[in-house]
């Protein structure tokens, strides 16, 4: 055990520990000088590979690792250390432990989960680093996370093991029907959507999830789509004080195969649900599957080349520029923005979602879509969709060119002067 204690940058028994944001821990003493003017740290750990480091802001020293702190003491009259290597959030082993600036450690999953409900240090309330750094630049606690792993090894592989295959949540509800692959925002305001968020989201492999369902009426089973938290932005809302705005991309169907409803522990009423995934379709056809996005992509393309000119005249210019949007190449580009590059008819399933979510859809047709589990149908509706939209436009913009030509006709001649 005392091997493990060791200062990852001089290699001597640790003393007034400090973990950096790299995730080593050194002594106090091997920390190099902190200003506010200082453009470059040198990291003193021998092992790190980062070329960044984070501080807290307006922060003049580093804050000691409480964890490791209380470890060392621990260990100078005992051997038991069980409780010190328990999250403080969750109450479980520390998984894939994560230290902040304020020097409090808790698991990675539980950091993403309080920054997602726009929450502090849980033991300080310091503020947390962005969630986007927590995303893509935070490192574990290497010592803690090998302290772990020496003390209860086959532990540690369960609780990671039984965080993957989660399945089980309480069941939030939307007003609109997120699809599979689409990019949007979810907006929490209501502290009853705050406090269901925060017991919805599920960790896994290094992201948070969030399960939802649309608010539909005669449907069963239920579909639903597990969303991947992808950035949060705090925001202030007049009703509860605290807004939550997250950013979130569809990763991929879910089925609800059953729920209750009940209390929780904090005497909340709360809907649990078991989802599960919607099993890929066996019986479609290959050819007429490849067939049919071939189909798409081409409609797409002419959709995109159309002209979306009403009328030629000077004075339609105005109502010109309001639909040059609704479709036309500026409509692709704009989609292609958001939601990425056009999917090639070699991702069938991908372009089918892409198509889907570029289309002014209704919610009942986009919640049929959702619920097929079959990509050869999914392919055909969105095909019929193409088909049918496509047909409208030309309807409407020779209805528009007709009554526009007449109204222009019948106004007075003006000299232009």
């Amino acid at each position: 055990m005392d091997s493990l204690l060791q200062c990852a940058a001089c290699d001597s028994h640790l003393y007034e520990p400090v973990t950096l944001s790299c995730g080593y821990t050194i002594c106090r003493s091997c920390t190099p000088p902190l200003s506010s003017d200082a453009t470059v740290f040198v990291c003193p750990a021998k092992q790190c590979r980062q070329k960044t480091h984070l501080f807290a802001r307006n922060q003049p020293a580093l804050e000691t690792d409480s964890t490791i702190q209380h470890i060392l003491e621990t260990l100078s009259t005992s051997l038991d250390i069980t409780s010190l290597l328990c999250c403080p959030q969750c109450h479980h082993m520390l998984c894939e432990p994560v230290t902040t600036q304020c020097g409090h450690t808790i698991c990675y999953g539980c950091l993403l989960k309080l920054k997602c409900q726009g929450k502090s240090c849980i033991e300080c309330q310091s503020p947390l680093p962005q969630y986007n750094y927590l995303k893509h630049q935070a490192s574990v606690n290497h010592l803690l996370e090998q302290m772990v792993h020496f003390v209860y090894p086959d532990m540690q592989k369960q609780m990671i093991s039984s965080l993957q295959i989660e399945c089980r949540s309480p069941l939030m509800t939307t007003g609109s029907i997120i699809l599979p692959r689409q990019r949007t925002h979810l907006s929490l305001f209501k502290s009853s959507d705050l406090y269901l968020l925060s017991k919805a989201l599920l960790y896994s492999n290094g992201s948070l999830y969030l399960p939802v369902v649309p608010h539909m009426k005669s449907t069963s089973p239920r579909y639903g789509t597990l969303l991947e938290i992808i950035g949060v932005e705090e925001r202030y809302s007049p009703i509860s004080g605290k807004a939550v705005l997250l950013n979130v991309l569809g990763r991929e169907r879910i089925k609800v195969l059953d729920s209750e409803q009940g209390k929780d522990d904090d005497g909340m009423d709360i809907t649990v649900a078991t989802f599960g995934q919607v099993p890929i379709h066996t019986m479609d056809d290959y050819d007429i599957v490849r067939s049919t996005a071939c189909d798409i992509e081409m409609m797409i393309r002419q959709l995109a080349e159309q002209d979306m000119t009403v009328v030629s005249q000077q004075q339609s210019h105005r109502l010109t520029t309001h639909v040059a949007g609704l479709l036309g190449r500026q409509w692709l580009e704009d989609m292609q923005q958001q939601q990425g590059q056009l999917p090639s008819p070699a991702k069938p399933d991908s372009l089918v979602w892409w198509v889907a979510v570029a289309l002014p859809m209704t919610v009942e047709q986009r919640y049929r879509l959702l619920c097929s589990e079959s990509l050869q149908h999914r392919l055909h509706l969105v095909l019929s969709w193409i088909t049918q939209l496509s047909s409208q436009w030309q309807y409407c913009r020779h209805m528009a060119n007709q009554a526009l030509a007449t109204v222009f006709d019948q106004q007075p001649f003006n000299k232009m002067v």
